[in-house]
């Protein structure tokens, strides 16, 4: 593994274990049980929201591998909004579908030290999406997590 992929490691298992300290038990069982996928539907348009893949949690869609194909065949929504690869906001569309991948707001690997998002504008069966990008403190939150790494948590 390279230095990037180390301290990607780092910072993603460091927030992990900040995040488990400071959920209660109450928080962790709402998360325990959501759903794995859910369905929704805003003027006409049914959205699909996954965090990996349709297919798996934990399994990551990229836009230019075969998985995307598949995606695409087997949609049954108008949508389909994933996450879990912290990387660029972006979206492609087929045959008026749309695979949107949601970009990342705080943990980023997106190489653009950016968060982003995405607005779904649905207008009766008409879709717009739009990217958006907000800057931060880069350096604050290397500091913080550098703090995480240390025990120190704070509240």
């Amino acid at each position: 593994k390279t230095k990037n992929d180390r301290c990607w490691n780092t910072i993603q298992n460091t927030s992990l274990i900040y995040h488990y300290h400071i959920l209660n038990d109450e928080n962790k069982k709402y998360i325990r049980n959501l759903s794995e996928q859910l369905v929704v539907e805003f003027d006409g348009i049914k959205i699909r929201c996954v965090h990996g893949s349709p297919y798996g949690i934990s399994e990551s869609i990229h836009l230019n591998d075969s998985l995307i194909d598949r995606v695409f065949n087997e949609l049954q929504e108008d949508v389909l909004v994933y996450g879990h690869i912290h990387e660029i906001a972006q979206f492609e569309e087929r045959n008026n579908k749309y695979v949107v991948h949601a970009g990342v707001v705080g943990m980023h690997n997106n190489g653009i030290n950016k968060s982003q998002y995405v607005i779904l504008n649905c207008n009766g069966k008409k879709l717009k999406v739009e990217v958006r990008t907000v800057e931060y403190d880069i350096e604050e939150f290397k500091y913080k997590n550098i703090i995480l790494q240390c025990g120190i948590f704070i509240k």
